[in-house]
């Protein structure tokens, strides 16, 4: 902070700053490509001190942000992250707000850029159609950022954060340089042109979240282990239906449940996975070539196997039917009621209110059901990496705004930004401290207390951007969590550690599509994509015959267009290869 008066002082005199203080004139938007600015001038460069050398800048600079705002976040200015960015970047920071809705602030935004408006230096937190945020890149409103991703000394923080994930064991490719590759693949147009600002937190959490829990009480009160096939699974099923293990003299129980329409809590694609690889989006890929899981005579026999599960109503069908909140109300039940569900799908935070010690009932701490030809996977959802960050045509110091940015994949910025003020909602652990997710190879880096995300809050931002990889995200020390039953988390990563890494090793990526290849994909995937879902739940309730009527349901997926739908898909993905 001394350091930014001081220089303060020195340049008031030369310094004019306007609402949005280090934007220039507008530009005039062009219908061709952007010529792009480069990492070179050296009026810019003599504002940057050497790469890793704090703070940032060399003279006073001010970036104005434009942010979505946080309904929890109490005060951006008054804020203990922006401080302590301030303090340690020497970079002055301003705020433009915009509506809380995502699709009004994009709307907003549009409108200003219709109307010729100066923008903010950065847009931080807008999600962006891909064809929109290409046209505004080649219309020249955001700012080519491909030189400044080729710099290392631009990307120095960038870099280091991935070597650090490296050295830890945690990257999703396994090399840094991979993993570098990974962030560009997913960042760069299909004109070549990178226009947006990474976002990277591929937490293993998240990217391995099929995750399904067993009443280990009933178990044991049957005298039974967890099931390891799916002949197991059947008998265990069966077990709960017909055993009473909960007790109370009543046939009320409900062995296997979940939701039709609440995110992760559907039984039938963990089902599926123990005969073959099928992941939400259904589409697979060997030997670079794309299919789609929902041809394939594997994913035949694992519709057999669950429509016998219905049809003894082992898995009722109100699992195809009921939301999130029906399923929620059939596990958060008052403590002095019998549960009656015996395996369910899901998340115990979501399912379970935070002391509800009918969770303590579960586990899931078992190994993948394996079917009979001993397939035992689960699906893999692509790591979190893309961007939602951008800047543009206004901002005076691109140079600046890349490496200011950059700054947020410190490892203590990371930290800070998603836990809170360091010393009192986190700090760093002492050497042999046991990490959460040890069994997936990621030790202990910091503790946490007095959670800050999900409050109301001027400590941190709120996310709008993440660079978090796993072993910052998911390296809290685990003694409070693992000894205290009602933990959710503690649940959590006991099941993540069975699930971790196994998936094929080539998975389909999140595909990035010419405008073109989307106009024509947009129509394709609802259609077919609603008639395999239609059909799936159909043939698992007896409304179609797995048998009869397998060959007509194949023959409907190609009049709607499947080979077409195929064929963009493998070029999106030859591309992106």
């Amino acid at each position: 902070m001394m350091f930014k008066k001081a220089l303060t002082f020195l340049m008031a005199a030369a310094l004019c700053c306007s609402a949005f203080a280090g934007c220039g004139q507008e530009a005039e938007p062009s219908s061709n490509i952007a010529e792009p600015q480069t990492s070179s001038s050296s009026e810019e460069n003599s504002l940057l001190n050497d790469p890793g050398v704090l703070p940032l800048v060399t003279q006073p600079v001010t970036l104005n942000i434009g942010l979505i705002e946080n309904t929890l976040i109490s005060d951006y200015n008054d804020n203990t992250l922006t401080n302590w960015l301030e303090e340690q970047t020497g970079i002055s920071l301003e705020f433009t707000l915009y509506p809380t809705n995502g699709d009004e602030a994009r709307q907003k935004l549009e409108l200003a850029i219709t109307a010729k408006q100066d923008l903010p230096d950065i847009l931080m937190g807008f999600w962006l159609n891909a064809v929109v945020r290409d046209k505004y890149g080649e219309d020249g409103i955001l700012t080519e950022l491909t030189p400044y991703y080729d710099s290392e000394d631009d990307s120095y923080y960038l870099h280091q954060m991935l070597q650090k994930t490296e050295e830890s064991g945690t990257c999703v490719t396994g090399t840094a340089a991979d993993e570098w590759e990974l962030i560009k693949r997913y960042t760069t147009s299909p004109n070549g042109s990178i226009y947006v600002f990474p976002n990277y937190a591929p937490a293993q959490v998240d990217m391995w979240d099929g995750r399904w829990y067993i009443n280990k009480n009933w178990l044991d009160k049957l005298g039974m282990d967890y099931p390891k096939t799916t002949d197991d699974l059947y008998h265990v099923l069966k077990a709960f239906k017909t055993q009473d293990p909960n007790g109370n003299g009543k046939q009320d129980e409900i062995p296997l449940v979940g939701s039709g329409t609440g995110g992760r809590q559907q039984p039938v694609i963990l089902l599926l996975n123990s005969f073959l690889y099928c992941p939400y989006d259904y589409k697979t890929v060997e030997n670079g070539m794309i299919s789609l899981a929902y041809t394939q005579d594997a994913y035949r026999e694992g519709l057999r196997y669950i429509r016998k599960l219905v049809q003894e109503d082992l898995f009722p069908a109100i699992s195809f039917t009921q939301d999130g909140a029906q399923l929620k109300a059939l596990l958060d039940i008052p403590a002095d009621q019998d549960s009656t569900v015996g395996f369910w799908v899901g998340s115990p935070t979501g399912l379970f209110s935070v002391d509800n010690s009918h969770k303590t009932e579960y586990s899931g701490d078992f190994d993948i059901i394996q079917g009979p030809e001993g397939v035992a996977y689960t699906p893999k959802n692509n790591p979190n990496v893309g961007g939602n960050t951008y800047i543009t045509k206004d901002c005076e110091n691109p140079q600046v705004a890349y490496r200011f940015l950059t700054f947020f994949a410190n490892e203590e910025t990371a930290l800070r930004g998603r836990f809170g003020e360091k010393g009192v909602n986190w700090d760093y652990v002492e050497d042999g401290a046991k990490g959460l997710y040890e069994s997936m190879g990621i030790p202990a880096l910091f503790w946490q207390d007095n959670a800050i995300w999900g409050t109301t809050n001027n400590v941190i931002w709120g996310g709008p951007m993440m660079l978090q990889p796993s072993y910052m995200n998911e390296g809290s020390e685990a003694s409070k969590i693992l000894n205290d039953p009602l933990a959710s988390l503690g649940m959590i990563a006991k099941a993540v550690g069975h699930l971790y890494g196994n998936a094929p090793k080539d998975t389909v990526p999140n595909l990035i599509y010419t405008s073109e290849e989307l106009e024509e994909l947009s129509e394709l995937e609802a259609t077919i994509s609603t008639y395999a879902k239609e059909s799936q739940t159909r043939f698992l309730t007896g409304d179609l015959d797995i048998e009869a009527d397998w060959d007509s349901y194949l023959k409907e997926l190609d009049n709607m267009g499947l080979s077409d739908y195929l064929k963009i898909m493998q070029a999106a993905y030859d591309r992106m290869k």
